[in-house]
């Protein structure tokens, strides 16, 4: 039986990388896997490296500060704020939301910072298949793409 290589071997066997966009200014995290050698003939044959979704986010990424307490960066605030067929509320507007945010026993519960929700301008389909029908391509329709290879 083969033995099986501790996690400090194989966490050297990837890394965080981030691919960029063509079409917006965006990032897409990425873990690159290094591959195994495939022996042919007692010859060693590289595989290469695999770029596969980094489903952890910033996390791991030692050149992003992390703050729990705050929540997340968030990743799509900079793509909605360059768009003219949105606007951010001033406040929320569902009853649900605002019992929640006026519930005192479970204040220690939420984040310390609260984002707003935005909504379409008036006569505005915002959905991305709207916008795919117009032709538009997204920041979040590019960052799928790459994300999906």
């Amino acid at each position: 039986m083969e033995n099986i290589q501790d996690t400090n071997c194989l966490s050297s066997a990837s890394k965080k990388v981030y691919v960029k966009g063509e079409l917006h200014d965006i990032e897409v995290g990425m873990r690159e896997v290094e591959l195994t050698d495939t022996i042919v003939d007692g010859k060693a044959c590289s595989n290469g490296s695999i770029r596969l979704y980094d489903t952890s986010g910033v996390f791991g990424d030692d050149s992003v500060k992390t703050n729990l307490e705050m929540g997340l960066p968030r990743l799509r605030d900079k793509w909605l704020n360059q768009r003219d067929d949105i606007m951010k509320l001033d406040s929320f507007t569902s009853t649900y939301s605002n019992e929640r945010l006026n519930d005192e026993s479970i204040k220690a519960f939420r984040f310390k910072q609260t984002h707003l929700p935005y909504k379409a301008k008036p006569n505005c389909r915002i959905t991305q298949m709207a916008l795919a029908k117009k032709g538009i391509i997204t920041p979040e329709m590019e960052y799928v793409s790459i994300r999906e290879n």
